[in-house]
């Protein structure tokens, strides 16, 4: 090999050297972005998302009363108490 064939070889390296490192350093912005975007994403769903606009729509089926009350064999009894989740029910004191 002479000197004019080792400078060939020896330019096609760097040039390769050179875009690999173009490559690399591209990818690296763009999953550095990537992952930028998720977690101002994920950010942005947890702090402008508020549970409580929900939570007021559908309490009104969770603080409702039992109508019929089970006994310690399983068999359910029937109770005196109204449904509490409708608004036009009677306010009722029973307990069973």
């Amino acid at each position: 090999m002479d000197d004019k064939e080792l400078g060939l070889i020896l330019k096609d390296l760097m040039s390769e050297n050179l875009q690999e490192r173009k490559r690399t350093r591209r990818w690296g912005i763009f999953f550095k972005c990537l992952g930028f975007t998720y977690l101002a994403g994920t950010l942005a769903v947890f702090t402008l998302y508020d549970p409580k606009d929900k939570a007021d729509k559908y309490d009104s089926w969770r603080r409702q009363n039992l109508s019929a009350t089970p006994d310690r064999f399983g068999k359910v009894l029937p109770c005196p108490i109204t449904n509490s989740a409708s608004p036009s029910a009677p306010r009722s004191r029973l307990v069973c």
